[in-house]
């Protein structure tokens, strides 16, 4: 399954977790940071993949924020080889 979710023009990190809520399914629960989305990362399919669209069209301010997303993300993928997850 493949899953993408756009970045362009976000602005703050609630942002970034509701576009991240919209677009994978995530539990009623999920925690609007970067521990939870580990946390349902690791829970998913082999053969996910998840492409983040615009990463580096997000605010001035969100670069950093999403850089840690994409660290965490390259983490979470050397742990799960199953999950491709791709920043576009």
């Amino acid at each position: 399954m493949t899953y993408t979710i756009d970045l362009y023009g976000a602005e703050s990190r609630a942002e970034i977790h509701e576009r991240i809520r919209r677009g994978l399914p995530v539990p009623e629960y999920y925690g609007n940071n970067l521990d939870a989305l580990h946390d349902v990362l690791t829970e998913c399919a082999d053969g996910t993949e998840i492409i983040f669209e615009n990463s580096s069209e997000t605010a001035p301010n969100m670069q950093g924020y999403v850089e840690a997303l994409r660290w965490m993300c390259s983490e979470t993928t050397e742990e799960y080889p199953e999950i491709q997850i791709e920043f576009k």
